[in-house]
């Protein structure tokens, strides 16, 4: 059985103005909230079982089936898409914390750059996402 597409975020309404394009931001916003998923999958954050193998650019991801993970993964999205529409984004951490004695620290990071449009060259290695 072939998993299903999960949507991604839905485009910012209003007078919102883009340096980006459109179709930019979806495909980025598609991308954040699968690595999302996958990594607090992958790293064990929540038990495996909250996650369902699905494909999102033709690779394979982890999403989850809890809905209140789920509202909580789309509403971070969702502010960073229209952050992105209105240019003032650039980047976007994913930090997995963890307690020792009382005391709160960071046990692994991932930062997803957004790269501006204007700057893009793929012949040089400078891609929308890094």
């Amino acid at each position: 059985r072939k998993p299903k597409e999960v949507e991604g975020p839905k485009p910012a309404t209003g007078s919102q103005m883009s340096v980006f394009p459109t179709d930019a931001v979806d495909l980025v916003g598609e991308f954040l909230e699968a690595a999302v998923h996958t990594i607090l999958c992958i790293r064990s954050v929540y038990p495996r079982v909250v996650f369902r193998s699905a494909r999102k650019f033709n690779a394979p991801v982890r999403m989850s089936i809890h809905k209140d993970l789920n509202a909580y993964i789309a509403e971070i999205v969702e502010s960073a898409y229209k952050s992105m529409k209105m240019g003032i984004m650039h980047k976007l951490e994913l930090a997995i914390r963890g307690t020792r004695k009382g005391s709160i620290y960071t046990v692994e990071k991932y930062v997803f750059e957004v790269i501006d449009p204007f700057f893009i060259n793929p012949s040089k290695g400078i891609w929308l996402l890094r």
